[in-house]
């Protein structure tokens, strides 16, 4: 089981400490409970229950438990939010994880689930686009492979040489490759108290399920 070292904010979102956890022991609800509050910010735990479908008391269960392990934090005493260093866990959430989240009939038909199957993304033609650099194509693909794994559509960094060490680009050329994606409407690049968020647009994905 690999053990990783990580700098976060801790339970109450303030203050830095670096810990070892093990990503491997994260799982089902708490991926799916971290993935929503990753997307939406902080929530109560109704608002959590009704965008997953967890019971509301189980939500207040796995979310006590993430305060106490530092992956959670309250949010001004009325709901959670994910600290850094479950933005990590759930960045880097093991190859098994296929994050099976009911999601409510508002969202989408009742009981739809989201299969490894829907995830998949055709990079065919993206590949063979002639306007587009080797460090473009490498971004998408590791973003793509990242998003089929573990239907997360972004990756979170600590800084700006974590980003070109992951994609293996020169930092030289760094900043162009995140600008020309970002104009093709391939990707959007955040910097957030957490670090840098970078992930493929849902517009993107959608063209490339279509491809």
């Amino acid at each position: 089981m690999n053990i990783v070292n990580s700098t976060h904010l801790n339970s109450k979102g303030d203050n830095t400490q670096t810990v070892q956890f093990s990503p491997q022991k994260y799982r089902g609800h708490t991926l799916t409970i971290l993935g929503v509050l990753t997307e939406l910010g902080g929530l109560s735990t109704r608002q959590i229950s009704d965008k997953t479908g967890i019971p509301v008391k189980v939500v207040y269960v796995y979310c006590s438990r993430g305060v106490e392990q530092g992956i959670i934090y309250r949010q001004e005493s009325w709901g959670f939010a994910a600290t850094s260093l479950g933005l990590k866990i759930l960045s880097i959430a093991p190859s098994s994880y296929s994050h099976n989240t009911k999601v409510t009939q508002k969202q989408h038909k009742p009981n739809t689930i989201t299969t490894e199957e829907s995830r998949t993304v055709n990079l065919t033609s993206f590949s063979k686009r002639e306007d587009l650099t080797e460090y473009d194509k490498q971004v998408v693909e590791m973003l793509s492979d990242h998003y089929c794994r573990t239907d997360v559509k972004y990756r979170l960094f600590g800084d700006h040489h974590e980003v070109g060490e992951t994609f293996k680009i020169p930092e030289s050329e760094l900043q162009q490759t995140l600008r020309h994606l970002k104009e093709e409407g391939c990707i959007y690049v955040l910097k957030t108290p957490m670090g840098w968020k970078i992930g493929l647009m849902k517009g993107f994905i959608a063209r490339l399920k279509e491809a």
